[in-house]
């Protein structure tokens, strides 16, 4: 690859090269992601008037449940509501857990369940924002 570049660079020195161009052809080809290539070849509409606008928004196909993005976060129609407010790690029954909101400001919100004990300290019940900091494997619902 490198005496590529090097020939690349050489073939055009008898010229007035344009080094930016040659940066950018040296790039796009080194690129393995290809960004580089469909940056260079982007062209921009001359004015806002030439884009292309959907309306309306094509409908979902035909046949899938209607469902937003966020639906599998709607602890609404599935889950307990969390009645209770406490320390998510002096909690020691699931049940308890999943039913509770943590208090303290730092970690406040709903508190989650490690099975096998969470990351760390080993506690079974900790607010839900501490484990996500730390890619623990939960459970936040209490089946109804």
């Amino acid at each position: 690859m490198q005496n590529g570049c090097t020939l690349f660079l050489a073939s055009s020195l008898g010229s007035d090269p344009d080094y930016g161009q040659i940066a950018l052809d040296i790039a796009a080809t080194l690129d393995p992601t290809g960004v580089v290539g469909l940056a260079m070849h982007f062209v921009p509409p001359e004015q806002c008037d030439d884009m292309v606008h959907m309306k309306p928004f094509p409908s979902e196909e035909a046949g899938f449940p209607d469902l937003d993005v966020l639906h599998a976060l709607d602890d609404d129609d599935h889950c307990v509501a969390r009645s209770r407010v406490d320390s998510c790690p002096s909690i020691r029954n699931r049940r308890d857990c999943l039913k509770t909101n943590d208090h303290r400001r730092y970690v406040e919100g709903p508190c989650g369940w490690c099975p096998g004990g969470c990351v760390e300290n080993h506690n079974k019940c900790e607010p839900i924002k501490w484990l996500e900091a730390r890619n623990a494997i939960f459970e936040d619902c209490l089946e109804k």
